[in-house]
């Protein structure tokens, strides 16, 4: 019987150091594990700068585009305003041309030709 318990013993410890072995090679897999979270938690960090530098370029490129677009408006509106006088000064010369030749006219047809 005291054969029998220290056999089981013996086997006990030899499954106890195949377990050891196996949690040391589990822990060396977890510490290299963790030595890539470690540089993947660092490659977020540097983009997370980049995205933080990034929106404030969008927002520097939108404000850009907004006074723009700001600047052409009044442009066009200023444009608008122009076009309107020189079509006015146009129609004011046709009208003042089509006058003078009325005149002409006038006497002309009065003449019974």
């Amino acid at each position: 019987m005291e054969n029998e318990a220290v056999e089981t013993l013996k086997l006990i410890w030899l499954e106890m150091k195949g377990l050891n072995g196996r949690v040391d090679r589990t822990n060396e897999r977890l510490e290299g594990l963790e030595s890539k979270v470690d540089t993947t938690n660092q490659r977020l960090e540097r983009l997370d700068v980049r995205l933080d530098r990034l929106e404030g370029e969008t927002e520097e490129v939108r404000r850009a585009v907004v006074e723009s677009h700001m600047r052409l408006a009044t442009e066009v509106v200023a444009l608008a305003g122009i076009m309107k006088d020189v079509r006015d000064g146009l129609l004011a010369a046709g009208q003042t041309r089509m006058n003078l030749f009325e005149e002409r006219l006038v006497p002309i047809s009065g003449s019974g030709l």
